[in-house]
């Protein structure tokens, strides 16, 4: 049996499994064209857990994915790719 990709106590797969997927996977495929993008950026794709799901995106179960971040130099506010 493969173990569930989300889960936690308010997690119900029912409601929860399809959105959490195609959030994951939105914001997965803008990090693919490796520039630098903006927690605003992410959020745009992903909605308002998109960060959650750029860290999901670096579990074993998600792929491992190396995704670096940096402050972007204007005020401390973080970037990915």
């Amino acid at each position: 049996m493969q173990a569930e990709m989300f889960f936690g106590e308010s997690y119900d797969r029912t409601i929860d499994f399809d959105r959490l997927k195609n959030n994951t996977q939105r914001v997965f495929a803008i990090l693919l064209d490796e520039k630098w993008h903006s927690a605003d950026e992410l959020r745009l794709v992903g909605g308002s857990c998109a960060l959650r799901r750029v860290r999901s995106l670096r579990e074993e179960q998600f792929g491992a994915f190396n995704i670096e971040r940096r402050r972007d130099g204007e005020g401390g506010r973080w970037e990915y790719r």
